[in-house]
């Protein structure tokens, strides 16, 4: 039972919570509102019905006091009133407009005896001293409305109409004491109307009050309520977007820490390989001539000595071409003035100069401003590209195409299906695991697309950061 009710207690917090502000400013307002409105109602209507009736008893007594005041003074001594007295009483009552609002009146010595009373039955008799009785005798007026629950009040409670009890002190006249007691019944229809109409005004004017309070306070926490939403919401997209960006910082700093691994690795391999091409290359050249010298020398003739210098000669050209080839792989143009435009132009221009193939070109470059690492990247990107579409694919569609979207970079080359050709030669060619790792190297994406007996594709995205680009 208790885990149950703690479960839905944690539960039911945790729906207040994911209230808004102003949700449950109006949820919990409106009940201390409500709350607050009764209480203050029914205090409110509480004092404007003491206060009606006091003012009214009161006046009512007065007025009373002078009549009955002269005809009472004889209880000072006697225990009831003589004839004329009750017969001046009746007429009284009777026979003037007073009497109409009056409905009973009864005088009471101490010790709850009655010594006048409308129905004679009650004259003589004694009563137990009510609340309202025995503080009349101490000289207060007591007021009270629909109240008639004594033994004495059987008459008017027969009515039907709602009354004003009254209490008041008779005072003898020369000293002050209070000699007995008036107690009189008054219609009290006319007041009871008086009565609901200031309570319901009361009412509407506390509900008035309090909705205009709490409209006023609503409004100023919806608001409010409003701003802090909006300041949570934009703290979470915030976050997210930090997330985001870590997570997309994190995998970047893995694909960089990897590629430059590779990068290496690729380089050690690049060089043996080169070191490879000079040793089986020039360096057997060079080694033939430098025998071939050492015969020179040894060659009786002059026409052997000359056969041998040109067998040197040839094998010295032969060396020089290849380390010609070799580094015609390995340098690279001024580069750093040049624009990415001139430089991706440049390269096509001396393709198809060197390979009698037409190359189609779209760039939309402007005057983009990069880095001197990004265009080494753009120039061996296309120059492996249209390199291996004329091996492959004997330069057939090929098509460059380059241009700048938000801080994206995109360079693409494509050409025709491949035709079986010689693939790169080994020595200088960086190859496409070198591009790709060239391109990861610097933040970007590399792709290549070569479906069987289709149009082959190769991609590089890399996003332009602060210094790279205008």
């Amino acid at each position: 039972m208790g885990i149950a009710l703690t479960d839905y207690l944690r539960t039911r917090s945790a729906r207040l919570d994911s209230l808004s502000l102003s949700t449950r400013f109006a949820l919990t307002g409106s009940v201390v509102m409500i709350v607050a409105a009764v209480v203050t109602g029914y205090w409110l209507t509480n004092v404007i019905s003491r206060g009606v009736v006091s003012n009214t008893a009161g006046a009512t007594a007065l007025f009373m006091d002078s009549f009955i005041g002269p005809l009472a003074q004889e209880l000072d001594t006697a225990d009831v009133l003589s004839i004329g007295p009750t017969r001046a009483m009746e007429e009284l009552l009777e026979g003037s407009a007073f009497g109409q609002r009056v409905i009973s009146v009864k005088l009471w010595k101490p010790g709850g005896l009655i010594a006048y009373a409308e129905d004679e039955n009650l004259i003589g008799r004694r009563f137990p001293v009510s609340a309202g009785l025995e503080k009349a005798f101490a000289g207060s007026i007591v007021s009270e409305l629909d109240e008639l629950d004594e033994d004495e009040s059987a008459g008017e409670r027969r009515s039907g109409l709602p009354l004003l009890e009254v209490y008041s002190p008779i005072r003898e006249v020369w000293t002050g004491r209070i000699i007995a007691v008036a107690e009189f019944y008054e219609d009290a229809t006319a007041l009871h109307g008086t009565l609901r109409g200031a309570v319901v005004e009361a009412w509407l004017l506390v509900a008035a009050l309090m909705l205009m309070i709490g409209s006023a306070l609503f409004g100023i926490v919806h608001r409010a309520s409003r701003v802090i939403e909006d300041q949570r919401q934009a703290l979470r997209d915030r976050m997210v977007e930090a997330v985001q960006a870590s997570e997309q910082n994190r995998q970047l700093r893995v694909r960089v820490e990897r590629a430059a691994g590779r990068a290496a690795e690729l380089n050690e391999r690049f060089l043996r390989r080169v070191g490879a091409d000079l040793h089986d290359g020039p360096a057997q050249l060079i080694s033939l001539a430098a025998l071939k010298l050492s015969g020179i020398a040894r060659a009786p003739r002059k026409s052997e000595r000359l056969a041998e210098a040109q067998v040197v000669k040839g094998a010295l050209d032969d060396a020089m071409r290849e380390i010609r080839d070799i580094c015609g792989g390995l340098s690279l143009p001024e580069i750093e003035s040049k624009s990415l435009e001139t430089i991706i132009t440049g390269l096509v221009h001396a393709h198809e100069r060197l390979t009698s193939t037409a190359v189609s070109v779209h760039l939309e470059l402007s005057t983009a401003s990069v880095s001197e690492a990004l265009k080494i990247c753009v120039f061996r990107f296309v120059q492996e590209g249209l390199s291996n579409a004329f091996r492959h694919a004997s330069g057939v569609g090929q098509r460059v195409e380059a241009f700048i979207e938000g801080h994206i970079l995109t360079v693409s080359l494509q050409n025709g299906p491949a035709n079986g050709g010689e693939t790169s030669r080994n020595g200088t060619g960086l190859g496409l695991a070198g591009l790709r790792e060239r391109v990861e190297s610097l933040g970007g994406r590399f792709s290549f697309d070569a479906p069987e007996g289709g149009e082959v594709t190769m991609t590089m995205r890399v996003y332009l950061r602060d210094g790279d680009d205008e």
